[in-house]
């Protein structure tokens, strides 16, 4: 099987396990929450709190499971390597969450308000449960398991939306009806309450089922391999942390700059880039396993070249579909919240560069360059924050939208240039561009097109159904003989 079709099919079962894992928060989330709480300011707490678990996991896993993805690709580490991992992921599992709660109520004055600590204390326990699953799950993509890593990702989303609807709907439905009574689940006070718990219970199901994958590991802690891991991976904490903070700050910045309605329309709107982002997280599941164990190939730098230019065709492609089927695609989300889907050009080039990026930083993960990549996350969040406070009150939920462009944009350049100088990898970078430029082109075409149809849904689907078989068809026979030896290779 050539590099590219195996990647493409790691990233396809990939790519269904993050869509089933992030279908609560596409389906759930976006179309019932925003449905269930019409007011946006009310759904914008969701967002906040969510938004400090993803900053807070990098610390709990302090990216172990990426240093283990290093130290552990050879048959002779990789126990030792999961091995000594394992036992400091268990000890910031309990040690931060001690922390955490100990000083709960201050933090969620930080994040919301005091009245909202309950919500910090239903975080760290699903924070806690997830890190005790981390390096399970990433043995499953070193080890290139990618149907196994898929179904448990998938039990974990069905049991969380399983849970959340008997809280909300069920029981309410039994209480009403006189068959339970269980009053406070009618209590509107607590329903984001029930989606924490929910999240919670299905998360401590997947620490039940995935305990074996410990006892299945000859356990072997190395103390020097340690030292070892932790010079590698302390860089990439910065990095991780830069990257939450670039993605979701921007909840924060609206909240604070803006209004809790506009950050909450924000949370719910990029909800539907959520597509782009999850082909990338399931491109990054795929590629990140693959590009270490191909780093003591002779071929290495070509094959890096040519996955690269793979994904950038395919995200070229999702970026048109997306915007030219955007009437469709916003009834996922509450009438509310669709004024919201101007950011939506911005939010997907964004995402389309911080694949780019994952690509072009995979030089300094093999090289052991990982100060490198903290440089560049540093620096991305400088401009997270430069670009939020001066464009969110000028042009409110587009400026956060454009300040995320810009961000991995620059984070994606930087890498590229740094690649350049230390590691050169021979990426195709005219055709690159080319592809990101053509996508650009039509969606143009579409948005000045659009008012000679009046409005006419039908229509303008209809055109639109049009650019896009023509867009992927031009894409063919403009770079025909390139994609036939990139799709062989």
């Amino acid at each position: 099987m050539s590099f590219i079709k195996k990647i493409a099919g790691d990233t396809a079962i990939y790519g269904i396990s993050s869509v089933l894992f992030k279908i609560v928060n596409f389906l759930f989330m976006s179309m019932y929450l925003t449905r269930r709480f019409p007011d946006a300011s009310e759904y914008a707490v969701h967002g906040l709190f969510y938004a400090f678990a993803g900053f807070m996991f990098v610390l709990y896993t302090l990216r172990m499971e990426t240093a283990f993805f290093r130290f552990g690709n050879q048959p002779e580490t990789k126990d030792r390597a999961f091995s000594t991992a394992s036992v400091v992921l268990f000890c910031t599992a309990i040690g931060l969450s001690l922390i955490i709660l100990l000083f709960a109520e201050d933090i969620a004055g930080l994040i919301k308000s005091k009245a909202d600590t309950r919500y910090l204390i239903w975080l760290v326990l699903i924070m806690g449960f997830d890190t005790l699953v981390a390096l399970p799950f990433a043995k499953m993509r070193l080890d290139n398991r990618p149907l196994k890593f898929a179904i448990f990702k998938a039990l974990n989303t069905v049991l969380g939306i399983f849970f959340a609807l008997i809280f909300l709907e069920l029981l309410p439905w039994m209480d009403r009806s006189g068959i339970l009574e269980v009053g406070l689940f009618l209590d509107r006070a607590y329903y984001i309450d029930w989606v924490f718990i929910a999240n919670i219970i299905a998360s401590g199901i997947m620490v039940l089922l995935l305990a074996k994958e410990y006892f299945k590991v000859k356990f072997q802690f190395d103390p020097q391999l340690l030292k070892k891991m932790w010079s590698y991976a302390w860089p990439l904490i910065i990095v991780g942390l830069a990257g939450v903070f670039n993605q979701l700050s921007d909840r924060v910045f609206l909240n604070n700059l803006s209004s809790a309605t506009d950050s909450g329309i924000y949370n719910g709107a990029i909800k539907i880039a959520v597509i782009m982002s999850l082909f990338v997280s399931a491109f990054n599941y795929a590629a990140e396993p693959f590009f270490f164990n191909q780093m003591h190939n002779q071929d290495a730098k070509t094959i890096y070249a040519k996955v690269a230019q793979a994904f950038t065709l395919a995200a070229s492609i999702l970026f048109i579909g997306i915007l030219l089927y955007v009437d469709i695609i916003e009834y996922l989300i509450g009438r509310n919240y669709r004024q919201g889907i101007v950011i939506l050009p911005y939010a997907l080039m964004g995402y389309l560069f911080l694949g780019l990026h994952y690509n072009f930083s995979i030089w300094y993960k093999i090289k052991d360059r990982t100060y490198i990549g903290a440089i560049i996350g540093s620096i991305g969040m400088l401009v997270t924050i430069a670009g939020n406070i001066i464009l969110i009150p000028k042009y409110g939920i587009i400026g956060s939208a454009i300040s995320l462009m810009v961000c991995f944009g620059v984070m994606a350049i930087a890498g590229y240039l740094t690649g350049r100088k230390y590691h050169r990898i021979p990426y195709d970078m005219k055709r690159m561009i080319g592809y990101i430029i053509w996508a650009l082109i039509f969606y143009f075409i579409s948005r000045f097109s659009r008012p000679l149809f009046e409005d006419n849904l039908v229509m303008i689907i209809g055109w639109n159904t049009i650019l896009y078989a023509a867009a992927i068809i031009l894409y063919w026979f403009l770079d025909k003989k390139n994609l036939k030896a990139l799709i062989h290779f």
